[in-house]
């Protein structure tokens, strides 16, 4: 047989394109990773803060060399500004600071605290607090004297950084300062934290008259802010969410729903625009007080990426290595960068550990292919695609993990939603939840994304439901998205409903509450299908079962759109362990695999599991479609997707059809996959890794297996052995039937690659198969 297909395949990237692999270099570091810091000169503050703090780092260019610049704030004395050579980190020299240091009255605790440069100007600020006076420094040049500017009234809130933005050449440039009224506190709209700018003449030269820009609702001891654009200020407090204003000054929210080391962080910098999709990059250095938090934490900086104003599309794209593990009462760090071409170098600053030079390359590099002959990529927010959300954990211990998954047309939309597992104590209160936690209106996570694009549309809260861990969810045929809660044995398994996009959840929406009696966890992975609305809604849920059997519950509706008429309608045991996943059928017969190499593929026909078993590695596992007689099974394997084929009711028929390129290499035991179809009827499948991110995967079906089939101009070959009379073929068929030259059939066989003839009579036969892709091919033999 010759067969000759030819492939179209078009790759589909949304505004949030993707990018060729993301690399970060060492270029050198001063730092106690590197054990060669200089305590005497480069770093006093080694091992503990004390009176001289290394806070406030700066890039700058003075005709043909690059320095970066570090200062040292100290409240009575000890004012230093050491600079180094940028390319290679030797230090080469120090700026004259001896005008701000002979003042007695310059600064209230710290006479400079930050530094930035621009067009060759040195700037810096005081720290200073409410009641004192704001006093900003100019250098015009390496070998200049200060410049001290003043500002003659006392300042209402509490100054710790500047930002320049504009051209100071052109007299537009201006010093950003962003301080609060208050304090360490919970945000407080009647205490906020102002946004106010100076303007720069175009000698450089500072005016002593501020303009309030705008303000944020929260409190704290230290803020920045950095101008983006489009004329949005980025403002970041330590401990606190990184908020954002537009233009005009008007507030557009804060992330308090992303990660902790989006929340663990002081300094936030704008520091380019991905040419490709229109993404700001912005850099983040972190700064901690918790104690409690790992080693090294507060010693990194990391790379982010937003559309503009749009908070809810923040993505990690690219950490820097730690430049130490010291984190003593305090770390205040700083950054600054330059472009070379297409490579960003980042200069970062702890002030427990350490400075540094790091290359980071393929930012803005040309959108890579992910796709294959078998999975067309349409859109994914994942590791391998530089992209990972804010609000996602790459730890695989972290117990805050993105486990659950979610796909269906919910008020009207095509959506898909991704379910963050948080846990919080229920006989605990709020109070004592972490603040970037489920703590009050912050308890937002269930992501809401467009199915179509991949773009990020909103958030639901959970901040009036009360459980233990939130796991998985579902989407009835109707349109209504059920969550579930993960509980122990003999506990309250609740599913609350979700009817529309925009609805906050609460105690109120509990669809039913079933009181568990098998011994192991319940509610990991549920599945629905039928309508609440008709009353023929189901609900299958699994068990979680690392020492006996597991389980699978269906549960049932009495009557339409009565949530509390939802009762166990049939229990099925699975003579398995492990976390089990269900995929149901449309004639209600499921799929079930357990998570982990020693997982099985249990194939339930109507009342009875099979017996025969085949091992998987994977977790999740969903039922497609079904195509030319065969079942088509979608498997999560840690990162990526695998797609087996199989004749119905007959699990060791599986065969592998193709695999999926990964979402990332993050160790990833748990996940998720739903299956959606597009407006030609060509499955979607929608991808998570717990570890890794998400994406959404189009199935050609008509292509060949990916499974060592490059080679499209070949066909199967047939053989016959001249000894035992059998027939092989080169792979296995899906069907053979053997013929005598008259047209009777003789003999037939499913699944095999050998036939072996039940006569011993010599001649000329017809084989006709049918290859596990649908092709037919009809071959003379000659039988000896």
């Amino acid at each position: 047989m010759n067969r000759k297909i030819t492939l179209i395949v078009t790759a589909f990237f949304y505004l949030s394109i993707l990018n060729a692999t993301v690399e970060v270099t060492t270029v050198w570091q001063i730092s106690k990773a590197g054990n060669n810091l200089d305590e005497a000169r480069d770093f006093s503050g080694v091992g503990d803060i004390g009176d001289n703090v290394n806070r406030g780092l700066a890039y700058g260019k003075f005709g043909n060399n690059e320095y970066v610049f570090i200062l040292t704030g100290s409240g009575t004395d000890g004012n230093e500004i050491n600079y180094y050579n940028a390319n290679t980190g030797a230090w080469a020299g120090s700026l004259n600071t001896a005008p701000l240091n002979a003042d007695p009255d310059f600064g209230a605790i710290h006479k400079i605290t930050d530094i930035e440069i621009k067009e060759g100007k040195i700037y810096t600020v005081s720290l200073s607090v409410i009641g004192n006076n704001i006093v900003f420094c100019m250098w015009n040049g390496v070998d200049a004297v200060p410049i001290i500017t003043k500002i003659p009234e006392a300042t209402t809130i509490r100054v710790e950084k500047l930002s320049i933005s504009g051209d100071i050449s052109a007299g537009t440039g201006k010093i950003w300062i962003a301080g609060a009224t208050e304090g360490l506190a919970n945000p407080n709209p009647e205490k906020p934290v102002f946004i106010k700018n100076y303007a720069l003449a175009s000698d450089g030269t500072i005016s002593t008259t501020a303009t309030l820009f705008g303000k944020v609702p929260d409190n704290n001891n230290f803020y920045n802010c950095s101008v983006n654009p489009n004329g949005s200020v980025f403002v970041k407090g330590a401990n606190k969410p990184l908020h954002l204003l537009a233009a005009d000054g008007s507030y557009l929210g804060n992330t308090q729903a992303m990660t902790p080391e989006l929340t663990l962080s002081q300094t936030v910098k704008y520091v380019g625009t991905n040419p490709h999709n229109g993404r700001y990059y912005f850099l983040l250095n972190s700064y901690s007080r918790t104690s409690s938090l790992p080693s090294g934490n507060g010693t990194v900086a990391k790379i982010y990426s937003m559309l503009p104003d749009n908070l809810n599309s923040i993505n990690c794209v690219a950490q820097l290595p730690f430049l130490g593990d010291i984190n003593s009462g305090n770390n205040i760090g700083d950054l600054d960068f330059k472009w070379i071409d297409k490579d960003l170098y980042v200069y970062s600053l702890s002030s427990n550990n350490g400075f540094g030079a790091f290359k980071i390359t393929g930012l803005f590099d040309q959108p890579v292919n992910r796709s294959n002959d078998q999975f067309t990529l349409l859109w994914e927010n994942s590791s391998a695609g530089n992209n990972l959300p804010g609000f996602y954990s790459a730890n695989e211990n972290d117990q805050d993990k993105t486990t659950g998954l979610a796909y269906g047309i919910v008020g009207g939309e095509k959506s898909v939603y991704v379910v963050k597992k948080i846990y919080f104590d229920p006989d605990m209160p709020n109070s004592s939840e972490d603040p970037w936690g489920p703590s009050g209106d912050s308890r937002k996570n269930i992501f809401i994304y467009d199915a179509d694009n991949g773009a990020i549309k909103g958030e639901l809260s959970i901040g009036g439901i009360w459980g233990k861990e939130i796991h998985d969810g579902t989407v009835t045929e109707d349109g209504v998205l059920l969550v579930s809660f993960v509980v122990n044995e003999r506990e309250t398994m609740n599913v609350f409903s979700f009817p529309n996009n925009q609805h906050e959840g609460s105690l109120s929406n509990v669809t039913f509450a079933y009181d568990s009696e098998c011994p192991a966890l319940l509610g990991g992975n549920i599945s629905a299908i039928g309508s609440v609305a008709a009353g023929t809604a189901k609900l299958y849920a699994t068990s979680q079962s690392s020492t006996s059997d597991n389980y699978v519950y269906t549960f049932g509706m009495r009557a339409p759109n009565i949530w509390e008429g939802f009762y166990a309608e049939e229990e099925f045991t699975i003579p398995s362990t492990g976390k089990g996943s269900v995929s149901v059928k449309a004639d209600k017969t499921f799929y079930w695999n357990a998570q982990g190499e020693d997982g099985k593929f249990l194939y339930h026909n109507g009342t009875v599991i099979s017996g025969m078993e085949s091992t998987l590695n994977g977790s999740v596992i969903r039922y497609i479609t079904n195509k030319n007689g065969l079942d088509y099974i979608a498997v999560l394997n840690e990162n990526k997707v695998e797609v087996y084929t199989l004749t119905p009711g007959e699990p060791d028929t599986r065969t592998l059809w193709a695999t999926s390129p990964i979402l990332g290499t993050n160790p990833s035991t748990v996940g998720d996959i739903e299956v959606g179809f597009d407006s030609q009827a060509m499955p979607v499948l929608y991808v998570l890794s717990a570890n890794n991110g998400f994406a959404a995967w189009k199935l050609n079906l008509d292509a060949p297996s990916g499974i060592g089939k490059n080679d499209t101009e070949k066909g199967i070959s047939v053989f016959v052995d001249p000894i035992s009379k059998t027939i092989s073929f080169s792979e296995i068929v899906k069907k053979v039937d053997l013929f005598a030259l008259d047209g009777r059939i003789i003999q037939s066989q499913s699944h095999t690659n050998t036939l072996k003839p039940e006569w011993t009579k010599g001649g000329i036969y017809v084989v006709r198969y049918t290859d596990l892709y649908g092709h037919s091919a009809t071959k003379k033999i000659v039988i000896p």
